[in-house]
């Protein structure tokens, strides 16, 4: 599933290569790396070559996947195994670009207690305002615990505590 996810992404990664890094290209490679974990070039390669159809692409027995390895040694792919390691380089290049290479490691700035303590609220939406707050954290690398805390209680400062 999240090699499909990132081959649906190649198009939006290949727009974004222009320096066009925006918020919302930000939260979803994050989000996708931080589900991927560790693997996340693995699935980025199987993307790539779903992406390209299959592009004939084989391995060498006992050869571990990764974006640099399609294009060479006794794989059958030819120009399509090799136009399918480029893309993935530079997809990857692009999720390194953008800071996000170690997404699941992030801490989040919020965690479930500082949103109880800033807005009251328990139970299901405490979950809810975490997951929004870390899409808002994606988006803003940069971004303080403060900042992240003012966006929390502007964003949610009509919702009812639950």
């Amino acid at each position: 599933a999240h090699a499909e996810s990132f081959a649906a992404l190649l198009p939006q990664l290949e727009q974004g290569a222009g320096g066009n890094d925006s918020g919302a290209l930000r939260v979803t490679v994050g989000k996708l790396v931080r589900a991927c974990g560790p693997l996340w070039r693995a699935s980025l390669l199987l993307g790539t070559v779903c992406a390209q159809g299959g592009a004939g692409v084989a391995l060498p027995a006992g050869e571990a996947a990764d974006c640099d390895s399609i294009g060479s040694g006794g794989g059958g792919g030819g120009d399509d195994a090799e136009a399918a390691a480029r893309t993935c380089a530079e997809a990857a290049a692009i999720v390194v670009g953008m800071g996000l290479e170690r997404a699941w490691e992030i801490k989040p700035l919020l965690d479930g207690r500082a949103i109880m303590a800033a807005t009251g609220a328990k139970g299901k939406v405490v979950g809810e305002m975490s997951a929004a707050a870390l899409e808002w954290q994606l988006a803003r690398p940069d971004a303080t615990k403060e900042e992240a805390e003012a966006w929390l209680l502007e964003t949610y400062s009509a919702a009812p505590a639950q």
